[in-house]
């Protein structure tokens, strides 16, 4: 199964997104990157539509110190960031789960859609983005392999055994989380096939 070579998680948490996304335009451009929501996410592709104050280093770990315009605008807020329910200590700041949402090279889908539909996040610009928890991200060692997954999971058969182990949502909607994800059946042969490799490139560029 695809859970034997990866592991499924939540995007990043803010617990609270009206502080976060969108921020202010004195906010520094450096703490800012693309927030990627489920809706966002189609077949080898993600809309880039909000913007998302990341006051994290690389590796997802949170920043002792902001600078000025990014300071005032949490500070602003301070107290209802301190309430939050993830919140245990650490700058007010903090954000929830950044470490394999940030990672160099992943694999994104959306919790709920009508079938599955996966994108790569790898590369300068895949750094840019940072999936929210209403997508699942997959951490992979190299591009290659988010490249060979991502065509893997958009294949017409791992959507009909997605559909058929989701657990169903209202609209027609599905939820493919972790264990539904996990579950896929994925040979050892896919993450090394070079068809798939050249499919899941093509379909980044936008060429099938």
């Amino acid at each position: 199964t695809l859970g034997d070579h990866v592991t499924c998680h939540l995007g990043v948490k803010t617990g609270l997104n009206r502080v976060f996304l969108d921020p202010p335009a004195d906010v520094e451009p450096q703490l800012l990157r693309w927030a990627v929501r489920g809706r966002d996410v189609g077949p080898f592709r993600i809309r880039r539509s909000c913007r998302l104050l990341w006051p994290c280093d690389d590796s997802g770990r949170h920043l002792e110190s902001l600078p000025p315009g990014a300071f005032r605008h949490i500070e602003a807020h301070a107290a209802l960031l301190r309430r939050r329910a993830d919140h245990t200590g650490g700058p007010s700041w903090t954000l929830f789960r950044t470490r394999a949402a940030s990672a160099p090279h992943r694999v994104i889908w959306p919790d709920v859609a009508r079938r599955l539909e996966a994108a790569v996040l790898t590369g300068r610009r895949g750094r840019d983005a940072i999936p929210l928890n209403s997508c699942y991200v997959a951490p992979v060692p190299n591009s290659a392999t988010a490249f060979r997954l991502s065509a893997w999971l958009n294949c017409t058969w791992c959507r009909a055994a997605a559909v058929a182990v989701a657990d169903p949502a209202s609209g027609g909607f599905a939820r493919f989380n972790a264990r539904v994800v996990s579950l896929l059946p994925c040979p050892i042969a896919v993450l090394k096939d070079g068809p798939l490799l050249e499919l899941g490139r093509r379909g980044a560029e936008q060429r099938l």
